[in-house]
């Protein structure tokens, strides 16, 4: 899948879950302010595969913070601090794991904020209950949520764990939101969706703070060319002319008669056909995500890896057949101190000790 066809599937992810703030990880193309609506901030980082906070245009943050890696970011969102993060993956890289928890991910909790999230990929787990494979534990990252008084938003139980992502070795839920207690009174809901840009399912928290949000409008209508290439349409087009131009008679010129009829009736005719093509892409699209979510639902998931990939690729394909009717936008190819803070400090300030 290219670039290009993951960056609209990301806008048509944002716009129709109408998202205010996605964290992105593995990030390595920097077109991500192509996206209509949104600004994207950015840590691509030494390694080349970083991390990302995409929020509507509309919410300025303060104060960002980036790891030189670009293994995790942060900002102030007036007062609400997202804390992206991807840790260092697979068994073999545990030591750089532990040493990401302990040293790298401290340096973006320096202003200890009163409302933070933090979410992303973990790459590890805190309980058995999060995967069906390896147990992938990670001593560090527990240490700091404890430290740090952070709950997990899921609060499901343990017998009722959510997965997030599939292999033929196992499932595993990597990817969670740890917040700050006083945003636990504020959620309004937290559940998986499926992402077909992504290998991963995405973690969908609902959050209310009390800020006013920014609605705009649909703007002037355009026309939809890619229409015009349906046979069916085109039928229509023939039908209809003829009987707009018996109606030219009544009209003291051509021009007249263009704009109060020919363009309104062709305007309408292309607003029916478009509604129609994407209900229909919607509904097909609605049957898909059901029979992705009923796999999910299956025992022994983790022996239903390819027929899930089959699924999201059957959601790509169909992705693809709806970009090509010209019903989703697509971006085009040219747009283009001192010591350092560590988890033994953060449980030192949290003890009120001054390092004795």
């Amino acid at each position: 899948m290219s670039f290009l066809t993951r960056l609209a599937m990301l806008g048509e992810f944002l716009h129709k879950h109408e998202i205010d703030i996605i964290f992105l990880q593995v990030v390595t193309e920097p077109m991500l302010h192509t996206l209509r609506g949104y600004a994207a901030h950015t840590n691509v980082g030494t390694n080349g595969r970083g991390t990302a906070i995409v929020a509507r245009e509309h919410y300025t943050p303060n104060n960002i913070v980036r790891l030189p890696s670009g293994r995790g970011i942060t900002a102030d969102f007036q007062g609400l601090w997202p804390v992206n993060v991807y840790a260092p993956s697979g068994a073999e890289r545990k030591p750089d794991r532990e040493v990401f928890f302990n040293i790298d991910l401290p340096q973006l909790l320096l202003e200890t904020p009163s409302m933070m999230l933090i979410g992303g990929d973990f790459n590890c787990v805190l309980v058995k209950t999060d995967c069906t494979g390896n147990f992938n534990y990670s001593r560090a990252l527990h240490a700091l949520i404890r430290c740090l008084d952070l709950i997990d938003m899921w609060e499901t139980a343990p017998e009722r764990r959510i997965l997030t992502h599939y292999t033929r070795q196992g499932a595993t839920c990597h990817d969670r939101i740890y917040a700050t207690s006083n945003l636990r009174g504020k959620k309004c809901g937290i559940v998986t969706v499926l992402a077909t840009f992504t290998d991963h399912l995405a973690v969908f928290l609902r959050i209310t703070l009390g800020a006013n949000t920014i609605r705009r409008g649909t703007g002037y209508w355009k026309m939809n060319i890619a229409l015009s290439h349906n046979m069916s349409l085109q039928e229509k087009l023939r039908q209809q002319w003829i009987r707009w131009k018996q109606h030219c008679k009544y009209f003291p010129n051509i021009v007249m008669w263009w704009e109060r009829v020919v363009k309104k009736q062709i305007r309408l005719l292309f607003i029916r056909e478009g509604t129609e093509a994407r209900r229909d892409a919607r509904e097909m699209e609605n049957l898909n995500h059901a029979c992705f979510y009923d796999l999910l639902q299956m025992p022994e998931r983790e022996k239903q890896t390819a027929k899930i990939n089959h699924m999201k690729a059957k959601l790509v394909n169909l992705f693809n057949t709806t970009r090509a009717r010209g019903m989703i936008e697509v971006p085009s190819p040219d747009l283009y101190q001192d010591e350092q803070m560590s988890l033994f400090h953060l449980i030192k300030i949290s003890d009120g000790s001054n390092g004795r």
